[in-house]
C-alpha cells in the first residue's frame, strides 16, 4: 500500500508538471501574470507586476522564452524615462526546476543607456531568495547605467523567488532601457549524491525495522 501511494504521488507531480502552460503560448507579460509557464525543464510562476510612473503596463511588455545554454525569458518594452520623468516596474516571480533537477546559476542582461544630461539613472536590480520573497537571500544581480550582463552561481536550489526592479530616472537628458533578459541553468544531482541518499534511506529503514522488533519484544 505504501509503495502504491508513493507511485501515485509521483505520478500526480508529473501530471501537474505536464499540464503547465507551454511557453510558446505567451506573447505579453499580461498573458502570464497569475499563471505558471513551463519551458524546457523550468516552471515560471509570475506572481505580480507593478508599474509606476511612465513604466509600461503588463500588456505593453512583450515576453519571449528561450532555451539553450540557459533557459529563461526576455522582456521588451519602453522601460526608459524621458527627461523629467521616472519609471519603475517591479516583477515578482518564482522559478522551479523539474523534479530531479536543481537550479545552479542565474544571468541578468539589460541595456540601459543614459542621455546627455544630469541626474539620469537606468537600472535593473533583482534579489533571488528561497522559501519566500523575503529570504533567505541566495544572491543579487544588477545592471546599472550601461548595457551589461552579470551572473552568479550557487549550490543547487529549487524553487527560487525573484524580485526584479526595472527603474529609470530621466534626469535632464532621459534614459533608454528596452530589453531585460533572465536565464537560469539546471543540473541533475551527481550520482554520488543520489547513491548517498539511497544509502541513508536504506539505513533509516533498517533502523526503523529494528526499532519495531525491539518494541514488539
Amino acid at each position: 500500500m505504501k509503495r502504491r501511494s508513493l507511485f501515485l504521488s509521483a505520478a500526480a507531480v508529473m501530471m501537474v508538471w505536464g499540464l503547465l502552460t507551454p511557453a510558446a503560448r505567451a506573447t505579453s507579460l499580461a498573458d502570464v501574470l497569475g499563471t505558471t509557464v513551463i519551458d524546457d525543464g523550468l516552471a515560471f510562476t509570475f506572481v505580480s507586476y507593478t508599474p509606476t510612473g511612465t513604466a509600461p503596463a503588463a500588456s505593453g511588455v512583450a515576453i519571449t522564452f528561450f532555451t539553450g545554454a540557459e533557459t529563461g525569458f526576455t522582456l521588451n518594452a519602453s522601460f526608459g524615462a524621458a527627461a523629467g520623468t521616472t519609471a519603475d516596474g517591479d516583477l515578482k516571480y518564482i522559478v522551479t526546476a523539474a523534479p530531479g533537477t536543481t537550479i545552479v546559476d542565474a544571468t541578468l542582461v539589460a541595456n540601459p543607456s543614459l542621455g546627455v544630461g544630469t541626474g539620469e539613472l537606468g537600472s535593473v536590480t533583482e534579489l533571488l531568495t528561497k522559501n519566500s520573497f523575503t529570504g533567505p537571500t541566495i544572491t543579487s544581480l544588477s545592471v546599472i547605467n550601461t548595457p551589461g550582463s552579470v551572473s552568479a552561481t550557487f549550490p543547487g536550489v529549487s524553487p527560487i523567488w525573484v524580485d526584479k526592479d526595472i527603474e529609470a530616472i530621466g534626469g535632464t537628458g532621459g534614459v533608454s532601457l528596452s530589453s531585460v533578459t533572465q536565464g537560469f541553468s539546471t543540473i541533475v544531482p551527481e550520482p554520488t549524491s543520489i547513491a548517498l541518499l539511497g544509502i541513508g534511506m536504506t539505513g533509516f529503514l533498517a533502523f526503523r525495522r529494528l526499532f519495531k522488533r525491539i518494541s514488539v519484544a
